[in-house]
């Protein structure tokens, strides 16, 4: 297998200076980026996987499923060579570009009046910061993995990031904040949590999931939440949070 390649610091930077403008923003609307083999480098001990199957489908099983592909890819990652702008950029840029483009066909499109330009690349193509690791399409599935693998459970050790999948903004946006990205308890009880509870239960997903981490924020304003093991995590949430019980699974 011969060594992955990532972007040289120079270029990422520069291309993130070009976003500020409207010719910055053409480049990621052609249809391929020219590099030259000076423009890279290669990384220590990073072997480059086959290719990975990704697919640009939006459904929850897809993006679970590309989640799963990339992480076992790039599993021998540390979490800071996995934080490293240059390999992200270029895997977007380079290895699957072209999957990238259609999965956010809009910017190449030219659709300006909805916005997509420097914001829509920042948040899809371009990774320009640990901030943005979630939001970016690749490096999020990779994130989003790493976040919730139990590797206690051994029959399933991907089934919280079946939870996480369930909804892009738990993943993308609620995950990628410090508070869960920080320590896997806290976010594995929040998973675990979520999982016992059902997705069908929540009325509104995105306001009720959001009331649970301003809950934690506020729990962690008093006491370090490092403190709390991944039960403790799930108790407190249950705690303010209960499950309610339907009277059929009471009667049974």
């Amino acid at each position: 297998m011969e060594q992955q390649k990532i972007l040289r610091k120079r270029v990422v930077d520069l291309l993130g200076l070009k976003l500020t403008s409207e010719e910055g923003v053409n480049l990621f609307r052609n249809s391929e980026f020219q590099f030259d083999d000076e423009d890279m480098l290669l990384m220590p001990h990073v072997k480059k996987p086959l290719k990975i199957e990704i697919n640009t489908d939006t459904s929850s099983e897809a993006v679970y499923q590309n989640a799963v592909n990339v992480y076992e890819a790039y599993k021998s990652l540390t979490p800071l060579e996995a934080a490293d702008t240059r390999f992200w950029n270029y895997l977007s840029l380079v290895e699957y570009y072209s999957l990238v483009r259609k999965r956010w066909s809009s910017v190449y499109e030219r659709k300006e009046k909805e916005g997509k330009g420097k914001e829509y690349i920042e948040d899809h193509f371009f990774v320009t910061g640990s901030g943005s690791l979630m939001r970016c399409w690749l490096s999020g599935f990779w994130w989003t993995a790493f976040l919730s693998i139990d590797e206690d459970n051994i029959e399933d050790p991907y089934h919280l990031t079946k939870v996480m999948c369930w909804n892009e903004t738990l993943r993308t946006r609620t995950m990628g904040t410090g508070l869960f990205a920080r320590n896997k308890n806290v976010a594995h009880g929040f998973l675990d949590y979520l999982k016992e509870r059902g997705k069908d239960s929540f009325g509104s997903f995105d306001d009720e999931h959001r009331e649970i981490t301003k809950y934690l924020n506020l729990v962690g304003g008093t006491r370090p939440l490092s403190f709390f093991t991944r039960e403790d995590i799930k108790n407190i949430i249950m705690e303010k949070f209960p499950i309610s019980v339907s009277k059929d699974a009471e009667a049974d």
